[in-house]
């Protein structure tokens, strides 16, 4: 049923939407360094004006009214914000494991505008919240880990509705499953399936085609990476983009640190782990994490829906439970996973130990439960909205944008 293109209703409507969920901070770096700068001068009042730079949300939110097909479409726009616990995590693992930079500390822009590129996404998230967008942005939270959530609440709330991720990061594809397709940003190609929807210069990941648009990133190009095993590349051969370091290793022949990984180590590791059936979709997909209900006073354990209907009917006191939350739902069969290539000697005891660890800072609304700063995953309460045009349009009317209505 997520594939078809148009799903009959039981009372025979014909439902063409979708779920459009956003990563916006790429569509702001897009449109700030390569579309027409736009500003306008608008009344602060007692007789004086200002110049506002409408660049990046005019850009952006033109874009988006169009990604949502003018409102048909269900919306949710994911913003970043800083991001204390995993940059924490990946420093102790820096400092664990003799590594470099931490993680994201070579990301230094050194553009001049760079308050511009602030300021047009802090003036874009006012604008959307103000028109009803549903937008999601939380101090400790990458835009990755709010999609994660809206992915995981869309799923609930519309099980046989498409849901389109558009991005720019390629650490979205393994999210693709049979409901899920990414649209990727491509400077050269626009594709999409006949079930899809097609945007200019991005191509659609879904089961039949992402291991395809994978291999042909210069990343992966020429190399066996099957898509199911997109996390564990980055987790042993590292994301230079993101200053994550590979796993590193003492060298025998100078005693100094090198990459444990090779492109031809990783394939021989690759292709042993597929023969032995390993490399199953949750392997080394993202994974939630275990919840638990904990009773301090009798010290039970419940799941969420367990301990909601006893405190419904007044069994247990609210104030006697502390959530508890433990290892990814794949914790298990990671390890016995690992243990086996141990076994058969492709692997070894850091090996193991590096990828779990690492494997706990990459995943997306991943709890950070070994960090001093402990977070929890992300819970969408928002709902799922889409976008009211006409009361879009008053609200950005005085920086004198023009939202788009002709499909």
């Amino acid at each position: 049923m997520a594939y078809e293109k148009v799903r009959i209703q039981p009372d025979g409507f014909r439902d063409e939407r979708r779920v459009v969920i956003i990563d916006y901070n790429h569509l702001a770096y897009k449109f700030l360094f390569g579309a027409t700068p736009l500003s306008v001068r608008v009344d602060i009042g007692n007789g004086l004006t200002k110049v506002v730079d409408t660049t990046i949300a005019s850009h952006t939110i033109k874009y988006i009214v169009n990604a949502t097909r003018r409102g048909l479409d269900h919306c949710i726009v994911c913003m970043d914000s800083k991001i204390i616990s995993r940059k924490e995590g990946f420093q102790i693992e820096s400092e664990k494991w003799s590594f470099g930079e931490p993680y994201k500390a070579n990301r230094k822009d050194n553009r001049s505008n760079t308050s511009a590129l602030f300021d047009g996404i802090g003036l874009t998230e006012t604008l959307l919240r103000q028109a009803g967008v549903t937008v999601l942005r939380e101090i400790n939270y990458e835009a990755d880990d709010l999609v994660m959530s809206a992915i995981q609440k869309a799923k609930r709330e519309f099980p046989d509705m498409p849901i389109d991720v558009i991005t720019g990061d390629w650490d979205y594809a393994p999210l693709v499953d049979e409901q899920v397709r990414v649209y990727m940003v491509s400077r050269k190609s626009t594709y999409a399936s006949e079930q899809g929807i097609k945007h200019n210069k991005y191509v659609e990941l879904n089961p039949l085609t992402v291991e395809e648009f994978t291999n042909e990133t210069s990343e992966f190009k020429n190399r066996y990476v099957p898509y199911n095993s997109l996390l564990l590349w980055k987790i042993l051969r590292g994301d230079k983009s993101d200053g994550i370091f590979p796993m590193k290793e003492i060298s025998p022949n100078n005693g100094k640190l090198r990459n444990r990984w090779t492109p031809a180590s990783m394939k021989e590791l690759l292709e042993q782990m597929s023969i032995q059936g390993l490399l199953t979709p949750t392997l080394f997909g993202y994974s939630p994490n275990k919840t638990y209900v904990y009773n301090k006073v009798t010290g039970a354990t419940y799941t969420t829906e367990q301990a909601t209907e006893l405190v419904r009917t007044n069994q247990v006191p609210r104030e006697q439970l502390h959530i508890k939350i433990g290892e990814t739902e794949n914790h298990n069969e990671m390890v016995n996973a690992l243990d086996k290539m141990i076994e058969l000697g492709y692997l070894d005891d850091d090996d193991k130990e590096f990828i779990i660890g690492r494997y706990a800072l990459m995943n997306l609304n991943g709890a950070f439960i070994h960090t001093n700063t402990k977070r929890a995953p992300y819970i969408m309460t928002e709902d799922i909205t889409r976008i009211d045009i006409d009361r879009l349009q008053r609200v950005v009317d005085y920086l004198q944008i023009k939202i788009p209505r002709e499909i």
